[in-house]
């Protein structure tokens, strides 16, 4: 009988290892004088006559189902017809975690926005090696165990993930993404596993999540017990007969 639980286990598993891919529902920036315009999806990060700009992204998480937990993400970037513009030929560009409410929605005053774009939990960065004024190019940050939380943490409540967008290392007259107009900017990819599985078979709560490995293992085992069950069970002609 044991054998018979790993069925379900088994495809129940394999069933959520498919990538996800989601792009962002909104974007886009807040400068340091606390403006922001929501009818513009534009992104920006950097310096600009001497106003800072730091940029957001919003993902809506509610296709994920809350039995689910993601393990591994990437936030991808468009490659955009906006410009890197630098003379330094190297930036560093960081995303952040987001605790301010009304983003996106907050237009005037929003200086604290701003900052929290700027700054807080570091979910990972980019290093870009590009030449003045030459368009944005397409790029990959993959996200830390910090992000995995949060990300995690947002299947659970109100299902949307912000992240915030900062150049570390710009000083005046250094801005990413200089006039554009890409929509979407980003989209984010990830795998997922069960959150909690009974792996006991007799409802007891023991609870676990299943690696790709265990996976691997789990389908070997289903398959032996498969083998083993045909050739255990007699053949229904024959026993007619």
């Amino acid at each position: 009988m044991k054998k018979l639980l790993l069925l379900p286990l088994l495809f129940s598993s394999t069933a959520m290892a498919t990538p996800i891919m989601l792009d962002a529902v909104d974007a886009g920036w807040y400068n340091s004088q606390g403006l922001h315009y929501t009818s513009s999806r534009n992104i920006a990060a950097g310096v600009r006559n001497n106003v800072g700009f730091s940029n957001f992204l919003k993902f809506d998480l509610s296709s994920i189902d809350i039995t689910e937990q993601i393990d591994n993400a990437t936030i991808s970037f468009y490659a955009s017809d906006g410009k890197f513009t630098s003379k330094d030929f190297v930036e560093t560009f960081t995303l952040w975690d987001v605790d301010s409410a009304n983003v996106g929605v907050a237009t005037r005053n929003a200086e604290s926005i701003y900052y929290d774009l700027s700054g807080g939990e570091a979910y990972g960065s980019h290093t870009f090696l590009q030449y003045d004024g030459t368009r944005m190019k397409a790029f990959n940050i993959s996200l830390n165990k910090q992000a995995l939380l949060d990300l995690n943490a947002a299947i659970l409540d109100d299902q949307t993930f912000f992240v915030g967008g900062s150049v570390t290392t710009a000083v005046n007259g250094q801005l990413l993404w200089d006039n554009s107009v890409t929509s979407p900017a980003a989209f984010i990819s990830f795998n997922t596993s069960l959150r909690t599985i009974n792996t006991d078979g007799g409802g007891s709560g023991v609870t676990g999540t299943v690696s790709e490995p265990q996976t691997f293992a789990l389908l070997g085992l289903g398959l032996l017990g498969i083998a083993t069950l045909r050739r255990k069970k007699p053949n229904l002609f024959q026993r007619i007969a």
